[in-house]
């Protein structure tokens, strides 16, 4: 906090940092800037995948429920269910068995992050689903790297309707927001799957 308070300038990822400084260490309103983050762009843009496989990558920490992984475990079965050469691969650490009767899901451990590019130029679309984050009072809604690694990658993203991801996404233009309701994230996902002009829009 002191650090806060004698800084000049207070760049926060999100609006619910910026919140945080400001209400919780008193930092002048305009001391404090939201900026989210970046990513760096893609050499070259994915090339649409066969159209016997449509490939979804989520990439993050699956630890705590604000990480919403349940989300992108009950969405993949359901977009399984409609679309069945679909497959949601996902880069994380979890516990053996974790997604053990869900074959939608295609587990790979996290890979460095200068191997990610590649890993995003075989995917279809994108996940980046989160849950509002109870313990802290602003939410701490950070602005997740893994967005701007799949917008700079030229990917689709379906992303949730919270903090400064609902503030980069246009719906239905630069992504497509949804709730915290699987089923809604399995109708985006399976309208991406079955019409490869607008996942190229």
């Amino acid at each position: 906090g002191q650090a806060l308070r004698a800084a000049d300038g207070v760049v926060c990822v999100s609006e619910a940092m910026a919140q945080y400084a400001r209400r919780y260490h008193r930092v002048s309103p305009d001391r404090v800037f939201v900026v989210p983050n970046g990513g760096i762009p893609a050499p070259t843009l994915p090339e649409p995948g066969p159209g016997d496989r449509f490939r979804v990558v989520w990439a993050g920490e699956a630890r705590w429920p604000w990480q919403a992984i349940d989300l992108v475990i009950d969405a993949s079965q359901m977009l399984r269910e409609a679309v069945p050469h679909a497959e949601v691969v996902v880069y994380t650490r979890t516990e053996p068995g974790r997604f053990e009767g869900c074959p939608a899901i295609v587990h790979h451990n996290p890979i460095p992050h200068t191997e990610m590019a590649a890993a995003l130029a075989r995917a279809d679309a994108a996940l980046c689903l989160y849950r509002p984050f109870p313990a802290s009072p602003v939410g701490l809604y950070n602005s997740p790297l893994k967005l701007f690694d799949y917008m700079a990658a030229g990917l689709p993203v379906v992303g949730s309707r919270l903090g400064q991801i609902a503030d980069v996404l246009q719906h239905g233009t630069s992504g497509l927001l949804v709730g915290d309701d699987p089923t809604e994230v399995a109708t985006q996902l399976i309208a991406l799957a079955r019409d490869p002009a607008l996942r190229q829009r």
